[in-house]
């Protein structure tokens, strides 16, 4: 048994998030546009290879980040025709091809930084590297600030590894700046270490992100503390007596998985279907970012079950089965398991129907799964169901315990 919805519940807030991200991404966009422009252009004049590389990187960037807007925007489409899941793993497979060009340009970079160290060419214009690499750091470093809040709010990795990349570039223009100034005085050789630095920077970034968008895509799983957040809502219900697993994965900017739960095989369906209903709803409060949980439900044949049966004097198995609504009486407690009794137990104590709430906590404790009655009233029906206990009306014909256990266990 299963609880399933059709199609993700992707929540209005969460939805909201996305959209004032694509506006981040295109004004992003915009910004990386001008500054590749500037960067080109203060290469171009001043000939610094650092400086040129920098505007290569800037370059890409344009491109990742004009791939992550489009991966946002498809990533809000409902799942429909033949993607009944939807499209948001397509942003998480835009975050791996962008760091796949990532590594491509630090390789380009590293090669041409190797190339520098060993010879020499005439740089000019100094002026303009220093503001340009000024400019570079300052906006980059806007950039990550801005887009790093905008990712951690959606859960986007793609959108994530864009911000880290911003960061990187403005360690990638501090060492431009540092290129210039080595420059302007015939110091050669820095604009290659510097190259190199920057080229292994951007290489390990590529990697690290390469690598972490490989494992989402993999369904890896790699936050703890969401799972353990899921299991102690489930593990609080009073109709579930066992957490099996959980398995959660990465679709994009959204969490999907399912858990594996072992119920009370005494519980009504309708307890059962309000209960999971309101789990469904209680861990989707609490879990940022969460797509669907579908819920499995295992309700497992019981090896032992505890019958209680309300008796008007003790016998044992010979007990007479309590008649009268109003006459106190007795309970007898039989232990039911492999089909065979194995153990009777009277319980002096004395109780009436009347006494609905203090008869079903005493059940409870107890730990009775089933009782036999047919003088059960509305109120008292109510308190059993609500601890789990199922009622069973006894037999007008059969009057004693040992025949009305051994009726019973052919249904348990």
């Amino acid at each position: 048994m299963k609880d399933k919805k059709t199609k993700p519940k992707l929540k209005g807030k969460h939805i909201r998030k996305l959209h004032q991200a694509t506006k981040v991404v295109r004004n992003s966009v915009l910004l990386l546009i001008a500054l590749t422009i500037l960067k080109g252009f203060g290469g171009y004049i001043t000939n610094i290879i650092a400086l040129t590389g920098d505007a290569v990187g800037s370059f890409s960037d344009i491109i990742a980040n004009s791939a992550i807007f489009i991966g946002l925007y498809v990533s809000q489409q409902k799942a429909s025709g033949h993607f009944k899941y939807g499209l948001h793993r397509i942003e998480t497979l835009i975050s791996f091809c962008i760091s796949l060009l990532i590594l491509y340009l630090g390789y380009h970079i590293f090669s041409d930084s190797i190339v520098r160290l060993f010879s020499t060419a005439p740089t000019a214009s100094h002026g303009i590297g220093v503001l340009t690499a000024v400019i570079s750091i300052g906006v980059s470093l806007f950039a990550y600030y801005y887009q790093r809040k905008t990712a951690e709010g959606i859960n986007s990795q793609a959108l994530l590894a864009s911000a880290y990349d911003k960061r990187n570039d403005a360690l990638v223009s501090l060492g431009v700046l540092f290129s210039v100034f080595a420059e302007k005085l015939n110091i050669s050789y820095v604009d290659g270490v510097v190259g190199l630095a920057i080229a292994v920077m951007i290489l390990w970034s590529g990697l690290k992100n390469t690598q972490e968008s490989l494992f989402y895509l993999l369904d890896y799983w790699d936050n703890p503390e969401i799972t353990k957040k899921i299991r102690a809502i489930l593990s609080k219900s009073t109709i579930i007596t066992k957490v099996k697993n959980i398995r959660l994965r990465h679709a994009g900017t959204y969490i999907f998985g399912e858990a594996f739960l072992e119920v009370n095989p005494f519980t009504e369906s309708k307890d059962l279907r309000d209960e999971i209903h309101r789990l469904n709803k209680k861990v989707e409060s609490s879990v940022e970012h969460l797509g669907d949980l579908v819920l499995y439900i295992d309700p497992p044949k019981p090896t032992q079950v505890m019958v209680a049966l309300p008796v008007c004097q003790l016998d044992g198995l010979n007990s007479r089965i309590a008649e009268e609504p109003h006459a106190p009486f007795h309970l007898i407690f039989v232990k039911l398991g492999g089909g065979k009794v194995r153990s009777v137990t009277p319980d002096e104590k004395s109780f009436t129907f009347q006494k609905a709430t203090e008869l079903a906590l005493y059940l409870k404790e107890k730990k009775v799964n089933v009782l036999i009655s047919s003088l059960i009233s509305p109120i008292l029906y109510y308190n059993l169901r609500l601890n789990n206990i199922k009622v069973y009306p006894h037999f007008n014909d059969v009057k004693d315990v040992e025949n009305t256990v051994k009726l019973i266990m052919l249904d348990i």
